[in-house]
């Protein structure tokens, strides 16, 4: 396969994240990953941007509802 570029990779991050993807792209992606640590980093970096912005939403949800 050929090299497939950083630029697109990372534009398909968030579909690999939330796993609305192809096999295909998902394979594409991991073994980019396995190899970039570039993209790597961009990608762990949106997994704790995604889980933070969970906990904050979850959190703005309870107080809307007045849970404690």
């Amino acid at each position: 396969m050929s090299k497939i570029s950083c630029d697109i990779i990372q534009d398909m991050l968030p579909l690999y994240y939330d796993e609305v993807c192809s096999a295909d792209s998902r394979k594409m992606i991991e073994e980019h990953l396995q190899e970039c640590e570039k993209c790597s980093n961009i990608f762990q970096k949106l997994k704790t941007e995604c889980v933070v912005c969970l906990l904050y939403t979850s959190d703005a949800a309870d107080d809307l509802i007045g849970v404690d």
